[in-house]
């Protein structure tokens, strides 16, 4: 056994404290000032005696070379102890470990009882140890051969001392993922919960889902909720039933296969993929959504612009259903509830008269341009249902009965983001169902519009005439879509993947969620998109037109700080590292200002920064480095290497804070 490490000598000075009359010891550092002409006695490690123990007692290591003087000498140096392991060695207890251990037991150290002394105290760094079995052949107690995904035991054959293969050509050809699932999936559909890494820029895979039959390898039909792996989703199937039981890397399972289709002009390797966190079977997505019981409602007077409460906040929307009871006679009521069922309810009393016809309204945003003179309105800001003036828009008139009832699906906005594994239990029992779990974080609920932001939006509509020709109401149309988006940023001409194309326009968003995923990004894009398309005056194809996020630059700072008073040490770490975080975070909710999209700070900025507190600690050495993902792959650099791009924000990595004295 040979243990190799270097040897540091840190100086102390010890002495009595003349402010103690107990005369209680006091360690001062050399460096500091001493009293005039004080007198001090050097105090080393002479000589030392290096043991193990061997099951009775502590005995000296036999040793190739003598090294009871190891730390002596008052220098730095590198030592290299060489040793046969004695049969003997036995474990040894000490605290909360054990083990076999070597002791280092000091035997000699002249002036060590003498006051004022210097104290030469030996530290060990860089510690490496090392066998071998030299002149004998140890047999390997397990040897195993992994080629790819396959596992080989090949202990027998080293052993007996026979050849092997050692490397073989691999099996799979195909790029591809194998799913086995131990029993045969029944009564589908079936569902796969595919939980992937956050931050990767990709335009996404086109994959095929295949399945083990009695032929072979067979297509499967799905429905990819993942969108070609783009973000973590639900893959749902309905179980084939010629699912066979196959054998693969040792494991007879049924197995499920996704097959990567490349694509024509594919980058070469390294670019970025989908990396795959997690994947649970039997997953359902959960809104939160509450639908509440129909409210009826009676009223004395049919008059115009009428106003009702909703009794709920958050409001998604509304069924309504208003009582027209004697407007039109038997024949033509019967008619109208034959032809339209579904927006129609006919109650008959016992003598097979019509006693209730109630028709459903619908929602709409003006009562001016609605060719449906069966509409209402929803005030969301102040949770109320409105009618019309009865002139142009039809309102309740009946009033010996229910005028009309109406019931609102609600939800609890933000509250209802909750944390990863929060959801246990559901409101109704469940048959054959064990447990319930969320493993991913609940995402994009936000609350009702404030006036503020009603405002805002409506400014932005007269401006353009809910018509979208510039970027300013392009980015306007977007800032008002979700309070969830912090930032707005378009790149014309260019795409994260680096095409260059004149018709190309991308939309950058920075959510205000961006820390927990990309799960709020997901949740407004695809809405988004189709709104923006709908009121452009431009021509502007679907596929030109881009919603993505930013390109997270996450930057970790690692930064040498001499300290003024070393009691400030602990405070003065997390100081920085607090400054650090508020600096580089992009929505500015801390000291910062925040950081426009395609704005990263570069490293004078961030020094400067950290000058805040130049009164106490002075900042030495700094090491910054770029860590970032982006259509070609995974990039760590220095941040002064850094090509920042348009589509690039800057975000808070790890720090370290290292107090010199």
């Amino acid at each position: 056994i040979t243990l190799e490490f270097d040897i540091y000598f840190e100086e102390h000075r010890i002495t009595l404290n003349p402010l103690e009359e107990s005369g209680q010891l006091k360690i001062i550092k050399r460096k500091q000032s001493s009293a005039k002409n004080e007198i001090f006695a050097d105090c080393h490690a002479q000589e030392v005696a290096i043991e193990y123990y061997n099951g009775t007692g502590w005995k000296k290591l036999p040793l190739t070379t003598d090294q009871r003087n190891l730390f002596a000498e008052d220098r730095t140096k590198r030592v290299v102890l060489t040793f046969t392991c004695p049969e003997d060695w036995e474990e040894f207890s000490s605290g909360s470990y054990q083990g076999r251990a070597m002791r280092f037991q000091l035997l000699k150290s002249d002036n060590c009882y003498v006051r004022p002394a210097v104290h030469h105290y030996p530290i060990i760094r860089n510690l490496r140890i090392s066998y071998s079995y030299e002149g004998t052949y140890v047999d390997a107690r397990k040897t195993t051969a992994i080629c790819g995904t396959k596992v080989t035991d090949l202990t027998s054959f080293a052993s007996a001392d026979q050849g092997y293969i050692a490397f073989q050509k691999n099996s799979y050809e195909d790029d591809a993922l194998y799913i086995g699932l131990s029993k045969k999936p029944e009564n589908g559909p079936v569902s796969i919960l595919f939980c992937l890494e956050e931050g990767l820029q990709f335009s996404g895979l086109r994959c095929l889902f295949e399945y083990y039959g009695f032929d072979g390898w067979r297509r499967m039909k799905v429905l990819d909720y993942t969108q070609d792996f783009t973000r973590s989703g639900v893959v749902m199937f309905m179980p084939p039933a010629d699912m066979k039981k196959t054998d693969l890397e040792g494991n007879d399972r049924y197995y499920i296969r996704v097959l990567r289709v490349k694509k024509e002009h594919e980058l070469e390797d390294g670019k970025a993929l989908p990396k795959i966190r997690d994947i649970r079977l039997n997953a359902v997505s959960v809104s939160n959504i509450e639908t509440r019981e129909f409210i009826p409602v009676y009223i004395d007077e049919a008059v115009a612009d009428m106003h009702f409460a909703l009794g709920a906040e958050n409001v998604l929307d509304a069924e309504v259903w208003v009582n027209e009871t004697g407007r039109f006679s038997r024949d033509t009521t019967l008619r109208m509830a034959a032809e339209d069922p579904e927006n129609t309810e006919v109650n008959m009393d016992a003598q097979g008269q019509i006693s209730s016809f109630f028709v459903r309204y619908h929602e709409t945003t003006r009562f001016e341009t609605s060719e449906d003179p069966r509409v209402y309105m929803l005030d969301r800001l102040r949770n109320e249902l409105i009618f019309g003036d009865g002139v142009h828009t039809s309102i309740p008139r009946v009033l010996d009965d229910v005028a009309l009832r109406f019931r609102v699906r609600c939800c609890n906005g933000q509250a209802g983001n909750i944390p990863a594994n929060s959801i246990t239990e559901s409101m109704v029992g469940l048959d054959y169902i064990g447990s319930i779990t969320n493993p991913e974080k609940a995402y994009g609920g936000s609350n009702i519009e404030s006036l503020e932001n009603a405002l805002e939006r409506g400014a932005g509509i007269l401006s353009s005439g809910n018509r979208l020709v510039s970027m300013d109401d392009y980015c306007r149309a977007i800032s008002s879509y979700s309070d969830t988006i912090d930032q707005v940023a378009c790149i014309v001409g260019e795409t994260a993947e680096g095409i260059e194309d004149p018709a190309q326009i991308s939309f950058i968003l920075l959510m205000k969620e961006y820390l927990d995923g990309s799960y709020a990004f997901h949740r407004v894009a695809g809405g988004l998109k189709e709104e923006l398309l709908k009121h452009s005056e431009l021509t502007v194809a679907a596929d030109k037109l881009h919603i993505i996020e930013p390109v997270y630059v996450s930057i970790s700072v690692s930064v040498w700080v001499s300290v003024i008073s070393p009691d400030d040490s602990f405070e003065i770490q997390n100081l920085l590292k607090d400054c650090l975080e508020e600096y580089l975070d992009p929505l500015g909710y801390g000291e910062g200002r925040g950081w426009k999209i395609g704005n990263v700070p570069k490293k004078p900025q961030i020094l400067m920064r950290l000058n805040v507190l130049k009164s106490r600690a002075i900042v030495k050495k700094s090491v910054m480095i770029a860590n970032y993902v982006d259509a070609s792959g995974e990039h760590e650099e220095d941040l002064t290497d850094l090509e920042i791009t348009p589509f690039m924000v800057p975000k808070s990595g790890e720090h370290t804070v290292h107090i010199i004295y």
